[in-house]
């Protein structure tokens, strides 16, 4: 359960943004609230602004540090780290990329996870769990040091060898198995995933109204009337269609027919 993330100098974002989807004191959509052992996060959050304000960038940003996070242990040695820095920064290489997550992985404990890169090196890594109300660290790294709590330095600092300066360790250590490092990054390869394309995100919602026709029909129609559109309902038809390019293999074809008032 993502509850924060922040990224600072990056395409189009200059100072630090952050998306925090921590619920406010205002307690009137309590089904919007999904809990998950102590802690609490809003199941549904938008974000609006005008064109070229940086939305889009927002979720461009958190996706390339999901897939940095995930195949970072596959990196060449002198392979670029897919940062971007902001496009009018006059020093690269002095001002890095930086993002952080906060989230609840499937332990249900808090953790904060976070670097800061150039595309030619990690110049900062680290990893905190919330065991109690206080963060106990798991890991700090700044370039190629790394500090370690004394009950996981005998497992983790033999790990460090194997990585290099554009890998993250938490990819490095969890492919070698390191029990400290395996449920946070199983959280970023399992738990969480980004939609920046319209495609992607048309597939899964006519996968949706095929599935959970009704409940979606229902909410569609809320939606409409909440936001004053002159659309009071939807239908959806369901057919088969041969695509003889595909070996004969059957699909479903979704149409949408809205009726107006």
């Amino acid at each position: 359960m993502l509850l924060q993330f922040s990224v600072s100098n990056y395409g189009s974002i200059k100072k630090e943004v952050l998306f925090s989807l921590v619920p406010s004191i205002d307690k009137s959509h309590p089904e919007n609230v999904f809990e998950l052992g102590d802690y609490t996060a809003n199941a549904i959050t938008a974000i609006y602004g005008a064109n070229a304000s940086g939305k889009s960038m927002l979720f461009k940003a958190m996706t390339n540090a999901l897939i940095y996070i995930r195949t970072s242990n596959l990196f060449q040695v002198g392979q670029l780290i897919p940062v971007v820095p902001y496009k009018f920064c006059d020093n690269p290489e002095d001002n890095p990329t930086k993002v952080e997550f906060t989230f609840v992985a499937q332990d249900e404990k808090k953790y904060v996870y976070g670097f800061s890169a150039t595309q030619k090196a990690v110049l900062e890594e680290y990893l905190y769990c919330y065991k109690s109300a206080k963060a106990s660290m798991v890991f700090e790294r700044k370039g190629d040091s790394y500090e370690f709590p004394r009950g996981y330095k005998s497992v983790l600092t033999p790990l460090t060898r194997m990585n290099t300066s554009n890998k993250l360790f938490l990819s490095t250590a969890t492919t070698w198995n390191a029990e400290q490092t395996m449920i946070p990054f199983k959280w970023f390869s399992e738990s969480i995933d980004t939609l920046t394309s319209w495609d992607n995100l048309a597939d899964l919602a006519l996968e949706e109204y095929r599935v959970h026709k009704d409940e979606n029909v229902a909410f569609v129609v809320n939606l409409f009337k909440q936001a004053d559109i002159n659309i009071t309902n939807v239908t959806v038809e369901t057919k088969e269609v041969r695509q003889k390019a595909s070996g004969g293999i059957l699909f479903d074809s979704l149409a949408i027919n809205n009726q107006l008032m």
